[in-house]
């Protein structure tokens, strides 16, 4: 089977791609357990993002998701570029949901699971929704980042196509790549 249509991980490098993102988060998401356990605590959230997010300011306080009702099986992300799913590019995660969205890799071979979805972003969204994760999201004030290079003399650039403020980029001293 392939669980992404657009890009199936069996037949297409970008497909594997995700796959391995996946199968990373999770690797994390378990050691943090072990962390858990030694240490007799647990995360209240949790947070994945990519290595090319550029933040331009600071996030919205924590402690504001931790007060919504039933924040532990909530995720949080960005209210833009979602691509009939979750933006997936940062994500913010109660303890519960993060359960569910970190070990997205394993569950994708759950036969009981088992469905196909178009893109990433759609195959997530579906996934919170078969668990019962509430799927919110955040404005880009909220959570700030954007895709981002840097230049071959270190100066940093936005990429254009992943851009979800209303603003412009200068507006944060920053500006699009060429």
């Amino acid at each position: 089977f392939d669980v992404l249509a657009q890009y199936p991980p069996f037949t297409c490098a970008a497909g594997q791609n995700v796959m391995r993102v996946w199968k990373d988060r999770e690797a994390l998401w378990n050691a943090s357990l072990v962390f858990e356990r030694a240490f007799r605590a647990q995360y209240a959230m949790s947070m994945w993002t990519r290595d090319d997010a550029y933040w331009l300011k600071p996030i919205t306080r924590i402690d504001r998701l931790l007060d919504v009702n039933g924040s532990q099986n909530t995720m949080w992300s960005k209210n833009c570029k979602e691509w009939s799913g979750i933006n997936d590019k940062v994500v913010l995660l109660g303890r519960e949901a993060a359960s569910v969205m970190l070990t997205a890799y394993s569950r994708v071979f759950e036969p009981q699971r088992l469905f196909t979805s178009w893109n990433a972003e759609m195959h997530l969204l579906r996934l919170a929704r078969s668990h019962c994760v509430s799927a919110q999201t955040l404005t880009f004030d909220e959570l700030p980042s954007s895709d981002a290079l840097r230049g071959e003399h270190g100066e940093i650039c936005i990429v254009a196509c992943y851009w979800c403020s209303k603003l412009l980029p200068t507006s944060y001293n920053i500006s699009f790549c060429p």
